[in-house]
């Protein structure tokens, strides 16, 4: 299990992430769900090893993070940033090989081809990443980090400026990778996807956990009100789920 124990986080003087306990299994899909500006990115960052916390521990497998070699936790943990930025002019194969570093070419080929297939970029693994679109371009991203293979993939908000299409196809591979054994935990703003596709939800409000539990726990009418200002109207039990946002608090 990756775990965070009461993560402490301050930039500066400022408190973003204040006392938080999660963690992710292989085999589920927890969510990360919350107002701007909560600590959703910081949280997932300090669980990648890419901050490090005021205070907490962040384990893998009972071991402390900062323990694991640098090589040895890119191997076990996969992550997909916010910001799809990418500077230089190379192919988008060549890009989603990068996924393959950690681990020294053992079945380059084979995952970087596979990750490019379930991404549906494989037409494009001749192209400069530097001329695609947006959506093309978070696929490669994408791409690269299923290329990683981990046992663990953190994603922040992996579905952000994407077409209803390639919402659902990433979710719905996101739901193969937990079936397979993946922990993938993902940082979103759709509740009715959160509901849909996740095992278990955690809800966070100004650096604080306000719930934690299944979708039919966490995503009540009652906390979303309090958490989001804002009424929402629907059914967290329809199939599929839906929840919008009806009007301001």
């Amino acid at each position: 299990m990756l775990r965070g124990k009461n993560v402490v986080v301050n930039l500066g003087e400022r408190s973003v992430i204040q006392c938080i306990d999660v963690d992710v299994a292989p085999g589920e899909i927890v969510g990360l769900v919350g107002p701007n500006g909560a600590g959703k990115s910081t949280l997932l960052k300090v669980l990648a090893g890419l901050v490090e916390p005021t205070s907490g521990e962040i384990t893998l497998t009972g071991r402390r993070l900062s323990d694991i070699r640098p090589e040895l936790r890119a191997q076990q943990i996969s992550y997909f940033a916010q910001t799809h930025v990418v500077h230089w002019p190379l192919s988008v194969a060549s890009l989603v090989r990068l996924g393959r570093f950690p681990h020294r070419g053992e079945a380059d080929h084979t995952a970087m081809t596979d990750a490019l297939i379930k991404t549906e970029v494989e037409h494009l693994r001749d192209r400069t990443v530097t001329e695609l679109s947006g959506g093309e371009l978070a696929r490669v991203l994408l791409a690269r980090a299923l290329a990683v293979d981990a046992r663990y993939l953190l994603a922040d908000e992996p579905i952000a400026g994407l077409d209803p299409y390639f919402q659902l196809q990433f979710m719905t591979l996101f739901r193969e990778l937990a079936d397979s054994g993946t922990g993938v935990l993902l940082v979103l703003h759709d509740l009715s996807l959160a509901a849909r596709y996740c095992d278990r939800v955690t809800l966070i409000n100004a650096g604080r956990v306000a719930a934690q539990g299944t979708p039919r726990q966490v995503l009540t009418e009652d906390l979303l009100r309090q958490v989001f200002r804002v009424e929402m109207t629907g059914n967290v039990d329809a199939s599929p789920p839906l929840i919008v946002p009806k009007s301001r608090v």
